[in-house]
C-alpha cells in the first residue's frame, strides 16, 4: 500500500479521530483519578491502575479502529467491507464540539491543580481564630486505615512522633498530645479545633499499614476557612516511616515559612534500625500518655524490649527513664527503686545521644526526687532548650520551682505549659496552684475549677489542690466537700479511717483537746498500719490539722509521708494553709532534710524563706 494511500485509509477508516478522542478521554480519566483517590484516601495502585490501562488501551483503540468499520447493517471487519461500500463519516461539527467539551472539562481539571495552593502564599486571606499566632499548627490524630485495629497504637505514635519533630522548632507553636488528641474521633468544625486549642492552622491525616508497607497521607488545613494549603501522600516501606517524617516536619516548616533546624537534606534521623523495636516504642508511647498504672507497667515491658532488641536505641532508653521516674507517683515500687532505675537508664540515653531532652527531663526528675536541686535545675533548663515546645517539660520544671520557692519563674513555666497544653487537666491546675502560693485566691480558683472541667474524673493530685485552696480560704464545709470524694483515689481501709476523722474535725470546726485527741488518736493507728495507706494521704491529713490549730499533728503526717515510699509532694508545704508551721523547729528540720538551704544559698533564696544569720535561715509564718 503507498504510503498516501495509507494516510488516506486512516482517515476514511476514522483513525485520527478515535486517537485524537482516545488521548483527550485517557487523560481526563488519568486527572480525575490522580483527584478523588487522595481525597477518598484511596490506595495510591487505583491511580496506577488507571494510568497504565489508559497507555494500554491507547494502542489497542487504534488497533480496533483500523480493524474494524462501523457500517448500516453493524460492526464488521474491514477484510468483509466491499471497497465500494460506504463507510459512515463523523460529523466533522459534532466531533469538533464533542472535543470542545472534553477539552473544557480538562482545562477545568488542569487549572485545579494548577492553581491548588503549596503555600500560603497563594491561599486567599481569611481571618484567624482570635489570639492564634500565624506560626501555630496542631496535629491532629491520624486516622488509622488499616484493616487491622491492633495498629492503633502505631499511628497514634506516628502522630505523636510528627508532633514532637514539629514543637521543637522554636518559631511554632505546636499543642502538646494531651490536648490535640482531646479531638480524636471526633468529626468537630476547624474553626472550633482552633479556637479551643489557639492555633491558625492543623495538620490532618491518615495511615495505611500493611505488612511491610506504608501508606500516609497528609494535609495542611487553615482553621479559619478549611482551605486546604499542602497536601501528600507517601507510598513508602515500614522502614521509610523515619524519612517520611522528616519530610512532612520540613513541608510544614516551608508552607509556614519558619526555619526548621534540620540535618542535611534527604538525611533523615533513625533512631533505631530495628522496625520491631521501634514498634514497640511507639505502642509505649501511646500507653504512657494514658498515666495509669497499668499502662505504665505495659509500657516498661515494651520499652525493656525495645531496648533489648537494640541496646543503642537512645529515645527508648530516655522514655524507659521517664515512667520509672514516674513511678513512684502511681504506687509502683519505692522511690529509691525507681529513681535509681531511671537514673540509669536516663543516663544510658544521653551517652548514646546528648540531645534528647525527654531523658535530660528524666534525669531532672531523679534530682528532684533526690533533693539535689542544683543538678535539677541544670537538667530542666538543658531540656528547655532542647525541646522549648513540649509542655511536660515545661510542668515538671514549674514544680521544682514551685519546691524551691522561686514563684514568678514557676509561675511563667507553668502559664507556659498551659499554652503549650491548653486541653489537658494538669497544666492549669499547676498554675492554681502557683496562684495559690502567692495568695491569689480568686485566679487561683478559677484555674482549678478550669482543670475540673477538662478532667474526666477526680484526680488525686486535683483532689489535693483543692482541698488545700478551700482549708487556705477557710471554707470548712467545701473541704468536706471536696474530702467526700476522696474515697476513690484513697480507697484502703488505712484512708477511710483517717478521711472519717477528717470530716469529724472539719464538721466541728472549732480546735482543742478533744479535736487534738481524735488527730492524734487516729494517725497513731494510721502510723502502724503504713502498709494500709495510699500515698499522699499524710499531707492532706496534715492540712486539717493545721486548720484544726494541731500544729504537732500535722508535723507528725508531713514527716509520715517525708519517710513513706511514695514521699512528701513537697510542692504543696508552701500554700496558706501550712503558713502556721514555717517557723516551728520541726518544719525547719523538714525543710533542712529536703536540702532546700543549700540551693538557696547557691541559686537565691525563696519567696517563703530567707537567710538568718550566716549558717541559719527562717521563713515568714504567724
Amino acid at each position: 500500500m503507498k504510503s498516501q494511500n495509507f494516510f488516506a485509509e486512516l482517515k476514511r477508516r476514522n483513525v485520527y479521530k478515535v486517537a485524537v478522542a482516545y488521548a483527550v478521554i485517557g487523560w481526563l480519566v488519568m486527572q480525575v483519578s490522580a483527584t478523588i483517590v487522595p481525597a477518598l484516601h484511596l490506595p495510591d495502585g487505583i491511580t496506577t491502575a488507571a494510568v497504565v490501562l489508559v497507555l494500554i488501551g491507547f494502542p489497542v483503540a487504534l488497533v480496533i479502529a483500523w480493524a474494524f468499520e462501523m457500517t448500516p447493517e453493524g460492526m464488521k471487519r474491514t477484510e468483509d467491507v466491499g471497497p465500494n461500500e460506504v463507510i459512515p463519516q463523523w460529523s466533522g461539527r459534532k466531533f469538533a464540539a464533542l472535543i470542545i467539551v472534553m477539552a473544557i472539562g480538562a482545562a477545568a481539571l488542569l487549572t485545579y491543580q494548577l492553581l491548588r495552593p503549596k503555600a500560603p502564599s497563594a491561599a486567599p486571606s481569611a481571618v484567624q481564630p482570635a489570639n492564634a499566632p500565624s506560626k501555630s499548627i496542631a496535629v491532629l490524630p491520624f486516622v488509622n486505615m488499616s484493616s487491622d485495629k491492633e495498629n492503633e497504637y502505631f499511628v497514634d505514635g506516628l502522630t505523636e512522633e510528627i508532633l514532637n519533630r514539629l514543637a521543637q522548632i522554636t518559631e511554632l507553636k505546636v499543642p502538646g498530645r494531651t490536648s490535640s488528641f482531646a479531638f480524636k474521633e471526633k468529626n468537630s468544625d476547624l474553626r472550633l479545633i482552633g479556637s479551643a486549642l489557639g492555633v491558625a492552622h492543623v495538620l490532618e491525616g491518615s495511615v495505611r499499614k500493611s505488612g511491610n508497607r506504608l501508606r500516609i497521607t497528609t494535609q495542611l488545613v487553615r482553621t479559619a476557612d478549611g482551605f486546604h494549603l499542602w497536601s501528600q501522600n507517601y507510598d513508602r516501606k515500614l522502614d521509610d516511616v523515619f524519612a517520611i517524617q522528616e519530610e512532612i516536619a520540613r513541608a510544614i516548616a516551608g508552607a509556614l515559612s519558619v526555619q526548621l533546624k534540620l540535618g542535611i537534606e534527604g538525611e533523615a534521623e533513625r533512631p533505631t534500625q530495628d522496625m520491631e523495636a521501634y514498634d514497640n516504642y511507639l505502642q509505649a508511647r501511646t500507653l504512657i500518655a494514658l498515666r495509669t498504672p497499668d499502662s505504665l507497667r505495659r509500657a516498661t515491658l515494651l520499652l525493656q524490649h525495645a531496648v533489648q532488641r537494640d541496646p543503642g536505641f537512645a529515645k527508648a532508653w530516655a522514655y524507659l527513664a521517664d515512667v520509672h521516674a514516674s513511678n513512684r507517683f502511681y504506687g509502683l515500687g519505692t522511690a529509691k527503686e525507681s529513681l535509681d532505675e531511671a537514673e540509669k537508664e536516663a543516663r544510658k540515653a544521653l551517652a548514646l545521644d546528648d540531645s534528647i531532652a525527654p531523658a535530660h527531663a528524666a534525669l531532672a526528675e531523679v534530682m528532684r526526687g533526690r533533693f539535689q536541686w542544683l543538678a535539677a535545675e541544670a537538667e530542666n533548663r538543658r531540656a528547655v532548650e532542647l525541646s522549648p515546645g513540649d509542655a511536660d517539660i515545661h510542668a515538671h520544671y514549674a514544680a521544682m520551682l514551685k519546691t524551691v520557692g522561686h514563684l514568678d519563674a514557676a509561675l511563667a513555666h507553668a502559664r507556659r505549659a498551659s499554652e503549650l497544653e491548653p486541653l489537658a487537666w494538669i497544666t492549669p491546675l499547676f498554675e492554681g496552684l502557683n496562684h495559690l502560693s502567692r495568695g491569689d485566691m480568686t485566679q487561683s480558683r478559677d484555674r482549678i475549677e478550669q482543670s475540673k472541667k477538662i478532667s474526666r474524673s477526680v484526680q488525686n493530685f486535683q483532689l489535693r489542690v483543692e482541698l488545700l485552696h478551700a482549708l487556705s480560704s477557710g471554707e470548712a464545709d467545701r473541704a468536706r466537700s471536696v474530702l467526700a470524694a476522696a474515697p476513690i483515689e484513697w480507697p484502703l481501709p488505712g484512708d477511710k479511717k483517717l478521711l472519717a476523722t477528717m470530716d469529724n474535725i472539719l464538721a466541728s470546726v472549732a480546735g482543742g483537746p478533744d479535736a487534738r485527741s481524735q488527730l492524734q488518736s487516729a494517725f497513731a493507728e494510721a502510723q502502724t498500719s503504713s502498709g494500709e495507706l495510699s500515698g499522699h494521704i499524710g499531707l492532706a491529713f496534715a492540712a486539717v490539722a493545721v486548720f484544726a490549730k494541731q500544729k504537732e499533728v500535722a508535723l507528725d503526717a508531713l514527716w509520715f509521708d517525708f519517710r513513706s515510699p511514695a514521699g512528701l509532694d513537697s510542692p504543696l508545704v508552701w500554700t496558706p494553709v501550712f503558713r502556721p508551721l514555717w517557723n516551728e523547729p520541726r518544719f525547719h528540720d523538714l525543710v533542712r532534710a529536703l536540702k532546700l538551704p543549700e540551693y538557696w544559698r547557691a541559686a537565691g533564696w525563696s519567696d517563703f524563706c530567707g537567710p538568718k544569720g550566716d549558717n541559719d535561715f527562717e521563713c515568714i509564718g504567724k
